[in-house]
């Protein structure tokens, strides 16, 4: 019900903010650009949309970064497709080549814009983050199996 649902996606909000950091690099590159009159818009390639993204963001930044967020959840197109670029283009009345994309996925984050005509640079997760990401599934997954709740299928990194 209802219900169940505000209690499953307060849920997932909580464990989203608890195992999420702020990358002090991207941070600082953002405030930087801000300051000297550029905007900063963030899109998100996940099942949440922008609304929901925001109130994580709010529980593990230290202040707000961004001028603009977006969802392919909301926008119902993604990164990977490529078609979400022209159409965040013609929200924002911006052409492509102002754009300056930074991602961690080759596809969907430098492969894809550059062909929409934007800019892009890799920023690839470190292989410290790699390692650690896959302790803190494992830990979920342990804890899933002993309440009896299988996981593996598609709890994968």
């Amino acid at each position: 019900d209802e219900q169940a649902d505000d209690i499953l996606l307060a849920t997932e909000i909580e464990y989203e903010a608890d195992n999420l950091n702020e990358n002090p690099l991207l941070a600082r590159i953002a405030r930087r650009f801000r300051k000297q009159g550029g905007k900063v818009i963030l899109v998100s390639d996940m099942y949440l949309g922008a609304a929901v993204i925001e109130k994580i963001i709010r529980k593990v930044a230290s202040d707000k970064v961004y001028d603009h967020l977006f969802s392919s959840a909301d926008m119902v197109i993604s990164k990977r497709s490529g078609k979400i670029f022209p159409a965040l283009e013609k929200k924002l009345r911006t052409k492509a080549g102002r754009f300056f994309h930074f991602g961690d996925s080759w596809p969907g984050d430098v492969q894809k814009p550059r062909l929409a005509g934007w800019h892009a640079f890799y920023f690839p997760v470190s292989e410290a983050e790699k390692l650690e990401r896959r302790k803190k599934l494992m830990a979920f997954i342990t804890s899933m199996d002993a309440q009896g709740l299988e996981t593996r299928t598609w709890a994968k990194l």
